[in-house]
C-alpha cells in the first residue's frame, strides 16, 4: 500500500518539534550560570508542548528544578578537560587522531555552516562544538518547515537531505557516543544523566528516521587530549572556505 504524504501543516509540526529538541539539547550543554539557566528554563517551558514523545521531553522535566550550585561541580567534572578527558565536548576529540586534524575537521563544519549562510559560532566556541552542531540541526529544521509552507516538495526534500548528510557526516558519528559517557560519568546528577540519555536516543533515533548511516558508533574519544588543541580563532577564514561547502541548490533532489 502506498501512503499517502503528510499533510503540510502536520509535517512542518513535526520539524518544527525537532527544532525544538535540538534546541533544548544544544542550551542544556552550557556552562551552569545564572543568565545561560533562565535561558534555559524559558526554552524548556516553551518548547515543553511541541516536545511530548520524544525522548528529550524527559530531560525538561529536570530544567526548573536546575540551578548554578546543582549543576556546576558535575559540569566541571564530565566537560572540563583539565580535570576529566572522559566526556569532550567537540567532535574532532571523538574523531581525529592528531590534533593536526582538528583544523581540518573544523573547517569541514565550518564549511557546512557557510554553505546555509549560517556564520561560524563565536565566544570562543569551536565549530564542532555539540553546541554549534545541535543548533545548526534546528536550523535546518526550520528551515524545513519554511520549504513546507512556502517552497514545496522538491526545496522540502533537499532540506531534508542536508540534514541527513549532516548527520551522516558530523553530528549522529559522535554524539551518540559523548551522550552514552556522560550517562556513564553523570554520577548522581539526575540531570545530566538525563541529558546523557536524552542526546543518544535522539540523534539514534533522528538517524534511524532520516536513513543517515555514520558508520560503527563512535563511544571513545580517538584523541590524545592531553596534548594542546587548536583554539577556534586558529581557524582562518580562508580555512573555513578550503572546505567542502555544500550548496542546498546542489543537493539531488530525491
Amino acid at each position: 500500500m502506498i501512503r499517502s504524504a503528510a499533510p503540510p501543516a502536520s509535517a512542518a509540526e513535526s520539524a518544527l518539534r525537532r527544532a525544538a529538541a535540538y534546541e533544548l539539547l544544544a542550551r542544556a550543554f552550557s556552562e551552569p550560570a545564572e543568565r545561560e539557566l533562565e535561558a534555559l528554563r524559558a526554552c524548556a517551558a516553551e518548547l515543553a508542548p511541541a516536545l511530548e514523545g520524544t525522548p528529550v521531553a524527559a530531560l525538561g522535566s529536570f530544567v526548573p528544578e536546575a540551578t548554578v550550585a546543582s549543576l556546576a561541580e558535575a559540569h566541571l567534572r564530565l566537560f572540563t578537560l583539565s580535570s576529566s578527558p572522559d566526556c569532550p565536548l567537540f567532535e574532532s576529540a571523538f574523531v581525529c587522531d592528531q590534533p593536526a586534524q582538528q583544523t581540518a575537521l573544523m573547517a569541514d563544519v565550518a564549511g557546512f555552516y557557510r554553505a546555509f549562510g549560517v556564520d561560524t559560532p563565536g565566544g570562543g566556541i569551536r565549530p564542532d562544538d555539540i553546541r554549534a552542531e545541535l543548533d545548526f540541526m534546528a536550523f535546518l529544521c526550520r528551515k524545513e518547515v519554511y520549504a513546507i509552507l512556502h517552497l514545496g516538495a522538491p526545496r522540502t526534500r533537499q532540506t531534508v537531505r542536508a540534514e541527513r548528510l549532516f548527520l551522516a557526516e558530523h553530528l549522529g558519528r559522535w554524539a551518540p557516543g559523548l551522550g552514552l559517557r556522560v550517562v556513564a560519568r553523570a554520577e548522581g546528577s539526575a540531570f545530566y544523566l538525563a541529558l546523557g540519555s536524552a542526546l543518544r536516543l535522539w540523534v539514534d533515533e533522528e538517524c534511524a528516521r532520516l536513513g543517515a548511516d555514520p558508520g560503527a558508533p563512535l563511544t571513545l574519544p580517538r584523541m590524545d587530549l592531553s596534548r594542546p588543541a587548536p583554539e577556534p580563532e586558529d581557524l582562518a577564514e580562508g580555512d573555513a572556505i578550503s572546505g567542502p561547502v555544500i550548496d542546498v541548490d546542489s543537493i539531488p533532489v530525491l
